[in-house]
């Protein structure tokens, strides 16, 4: 398999400094989403040309689409295992939502921070999202 795709002069530009310079070791673990049936090739790369005014120097996000809905989920768990990389620990994959889903997950985000407030920090437990609610959780040590 070709994998000159993967070198940093064969990509758009990005100024998203966390994708940038793959080392020998993590090509593996592109391998392995490949393995997945995703066609990494084919996925259409965006970036966010323009800079948010507010702050220049923030990062813009790197929009990956899929060409198949179906590897959806495996390609988002096997991105779960780039924490195990030092370069890419800081590195989060998450799916696109509709508007109706960020509305939802923002109301449940802010009813988790009102509950949380109201506890105070002596507690054992906190509360957080799991699924669509939110739910209590033990706090851990």
């Amino acid at each position: 398999m070709d994998l000159d795709f993967l070198k940093e002069e064969n990509w758009p530009r990005m100024d998203n400094t966390a994708v940038k310079q793959l080392e020998a070791r993590d090509e593996k673990k592109f391998l392995k989403i490949e393995r997945l049936k995703t066609d990494l090739e084919s996925a259409k790369k965006h970036t966010q040309e323009d800079l948010d005014q507010k702050n220049p120097t923030k990062l813009v996000p790197l929009l990956v689409g899929l060409s198949d809905a179906a590897i959806r989920n495996p390609v988002l768990l096997a991105t779960k295992k780039l924490i195990d990389f030092d370069k890419f620990k800081f590195v989060y994959v998450s799916p696109d939502l509709t508007e109706a889903e960020r509305q939802l997950y923002y109301k449940l985000r802010q009813e988790r921070n009102r509950l949380n407030a109201e506890l105070g920090a002596d507690l054992s437990f906190r509360y957080g999202i799991r699924g669509n609610q939110v739910q209590k959780f033990r706090k851990l040590c």
